[in-house]
């Protein structure tokens, strides 16, 4: 359920990331790392694109979500 997509190709790491909830994506990640792997958790949230091929990085750029982009960052650096 957390890896589907809607209609636009965005999963719930991505909307979640738009509406800049930290404990959302907190959640999220923290039930990838119980149940997936380390690429299964790259490859599902790191760098999971849209439709139109933007990661979460891009759409915390895009709509200047500081906070949610150090989020991003400090997790991608402590990756097991």
């Amino acid at each position: 359920m957390l890896l589907a997509t809607d209609i636009n190709g965005n999963t719930v790491w991505h909307l979640s990331v738009y509406s800049r909830e930290l404990g959302v994506l907190q959640n999220i990640w923290e039930w990838a790392k119980e149940n997936l792997t380390k690429e299964e958790r790259i490859n599902n949230f790191l760098i999971a694109t849209s439709r139109e091929g933007k990661t979460a990085w891009h759409m915390a750029v895009y709509w200047v979500h500081l906070h949610v982009l150090q989020k991003l960052c400090e997790w991608a650096k402590k990756i097991e």
